[in-house]
């Protein structure tokens, strides 16, 4: 009881003080930004009193964006007793003559936009008579075809003197409405334009002042009672010693991302690339970040300080249908991945939850999809879990990154995107040239590097360019320090490919048929020296112990890289590591030939997987984009 009367009594006596201090009105500026992926978090440098006292600094003009409860403040050589967000409901005073200003050149514009529109009515009619004009004066003078005479050409009341005059006159009418009819168009494009500069400007006064749109609406006529929440905070500090003070006070903030970008070059042999990575800032906070020191995260600030909650896991029995474990092969869909990324965004949600209800559900949703992880390891062999935690271990990204941008940066806030530069870069790679006739006539080029700069390289897009001209876009996939990677740098123009079916030949013996498929793969090469390229085709395979699948001629050339080997070849994907000549096309191109057999009952036929076919690619596809991209 006296700990409890204690309590209060040191609660009101800090309201008390509270109430006693008087408001200083304190200079700050934005020192330092942290740019989480959708917030950030604000860090002001506050400017004290040097006199010892109590004081009740106040931050005004605050952004409207500032989350409530994330209000902090710090200092070495302050006591902070308490900080608070405040709000207070200002009246709006509307710059009328802004506002009308541009409401009479949208009104003026409209008004000459409809002119205008009588206009090309007007002409429109001209031109229709022109046409009857023109119409009735051939029908007079015959068929095209007829030569007429000159008693023939009086009697259809023209003479040989009316004729080129009235050739003329039409020529010369067309022309005119013609040249009429481009003038209105051309003004009433430009009368478009201006109207919608001056809607999206009017569009940006009414967001300043916090108007929203209404239909029909006209500002002048908008309630002068309008009201804007002014948001300022308040620090409570006592000082004990005269001088100066450092005081901080950070909140964190909405309307703030960044994504990542890259652009890459390469240029001759392509034995090294540079690398530019870049941040893509978007920052419509509502306060312009001046000369700041920013740090760019990917880390998730938490909102929601609770532990989360480990329920327990209830099982029974079910009748066994005979049927043994799952054996998936490679090529399926790694269940234990997809079961783990629903995990991390619960995990996102979960962070972010502020309200009880709120963080049950997400409680629930955690313990229901780790209930999902251990189903899948109770389910399936031991091979296939130690394979799907295998990959999940290659891909998984890290949990926060961090990147401090050198020097001050200024960063205003407005709707369109800005750029900060995190780092530039030379990295060793290796250029390397695919063809693949059997989906397209082009060859490809890309680099394998590794990553050697300190920081990670996060997921994101790049612009490509290859002896200065650009090439196109890509993606990088999230590579960590050490690990390799892969960027296309889009076609070769100088190298072409082709695949033809040379032969195929069917034979049947007792009852078992036999397919034999020869093809032949040709590359031209319009460059003046020898390119190594990967030549690329697969053979089908199948899990059908009916139906065996070889491949004959082409066998022994086949490239003996062990990941290809280990990940590709199973799958039927054929691999040739080829040294194309120099200049060599037409009759001289290079040509690779190669086949294989598939042997089966004579009574059955070759038959794709039907609709499953669409997943399966995009299984497959997705498979190797992950492998290519993380090696």
């Amino acid at each position: 009881m006296k700990r409890l009367i204690f309590s209060l009594f040191i609660l009101l006596q800090a309201f008390g003080l509270h109430a006693e201090l008087q408001a200083v009105k304190a200079q700050s500026r934005i020192a330092n930004v942290i740019l989480y992926r959708s917030q950030a978090l604000v860090s002001r440098d506050v400017t004290v009193p040097e006199l010892p006292g109590e004081y009740a600094l106040e931050l005004e003009s605050l952004p409207a964006s500032v989350l409530p409860g994330t209000l902090f403040a710090s200092s070495k050589d302050l006591d902070i007793i308490s900080v608070r967000l405040s709000a207070e409901y200002l009246p709006i005073e509307l710059p009328k003559d802004r506002f009308a200003q541009i409401e009479e050149k949208i009104k003026q514009t409209e008004e000459e936009l409809h002119a205008l529109q009588i206009g090309k009515s007007k002409l429109s009619v001209n031109i229709e008579f022109l046409k009857l004009l023109q119409g009735q004066y051939i029908a007079k003078l015959g068929p095209s075809a007829t030569a007429l005479t000159e008693k023939e050409v009086q009697v259809g009341g023209f003479d040989f003197k009316t004729i080129p005059e009235m050739t003329e006159f039409l020529f010369k009418k067309r022309n005119e409405f013609a040249s009429e009819t481009n003038a209105l168009e051309s003004r009433e494009r430009s009368l478009n334009q201006e109207l919608e500069m001056q809607k999206e400007k009017l569009t940006a006064l009414r967001h300043e002042f916090g108007i929203r749109e209404e239909a029909n609406a006209s500002t002048q006529q908008a309630a002068p009672d309008m009201r804007k929440t002014v948001h300022k905070a308040i620090i409570y500090v006592s000082k004990q010693k005269p001088g100066k003070s450092q005081l901080s006070a950070g909140y964190l903030v909405l309307n703030a991302s960044w994504s990542p970008a890259y652009n890459v070059r390469i240029s001759g042999a392509g034995k090294e690339f540079s690398l530019e990575y870049i941040a893509h800032v978007r920052q419509t906070t509502g306060e312009d970040w001046n000369s700041i020191s920013l740090t760019l995260s990917t880390a998730t600030p938490s909102a929601n300080a609770e532990i989360p909650i480990l329920a327990p896991m209830w099982v029974n029995l079910a009748e066994n249908s005979g049927a043994e474990e799952q054996t998936q092969s490679v090529i399926d869909v790694n269940p234990i991945a997809k079961t783990l990324s629903v995990q991390k965004a619960n995990v996102t949600k979960f962070k972010l939850k502020k309200d009880a209800q709120g963080e049950l559900a997400d409680n629930i949703s955690l313990n229901y999809n780790a209930n999902e992880v251990q189903c899948i390891e109770f389910q399936n062999k031991k091979e296939n879990l130690r394979r799907w935690y295998d990959d999940v271990k290659k891909t998984s990204t890290q949990i926060a990154v961090e990147y401090a941008i050198k020097g001050s940066l200024t960063l205003s806030s407005r709707n369109d995107e800005q750029m900060a530069t995190i780092l530039t870069a030379k990295i060793p790679c290796s250029l390397y040239y695919e063809a693949v006739p059997l989906l397209a006539g082009f060859v490809s080029r890309g680099i394998e590097a590794t990553n050697i700069i300190e920081q990670p390289l996060l997921a994101g897009s790049y612009s490509a360019f290859a002896d200065g001209q650009y090439v196109g876009t890509g993606t990088i996939g999230m590579t960590a320090k050490g690990q390799q990677f892969v960027i296309g740098f889009g076609i070769d123009p100088q190298l072409r490919c082709e695949r033809e079916l040379l032969d195929k030949n069917a034979n049947k013996s007792w009852g078992d048929r036999t397919e034999t498929y020869k093809y032949r793969l040709s590359i031209d090469n319009y460059k003046t020296e020898a390119v190594a390229i990967r030549l690329m085709d697969r053979i089908p395979v199948t899990k059908d112990k009916g139906l065996k699948i070889l491949i004959e001629q082409g066998a022994d050339k086949l490239c003996k890289d062990p990941e290809y080997m280990e990940f590709d070849y199973p799958k039927g994907i054929l691999r040739w590591d080829v040294s194309v000549p120099p200049s060599s096309f037409g009759a001289s191109a290079f040509k690779f030939d190669y086949s294989f057999k598939m042997e089966f009952d004579s009574d059955m036929r070759i038959s794709s997987q039907g609709q499953a076919v669409q997943e399966q690619i995009k299984d497959d596809i997705s498979n190797f984009e992950r492998r290519r991209s993380k090696k």
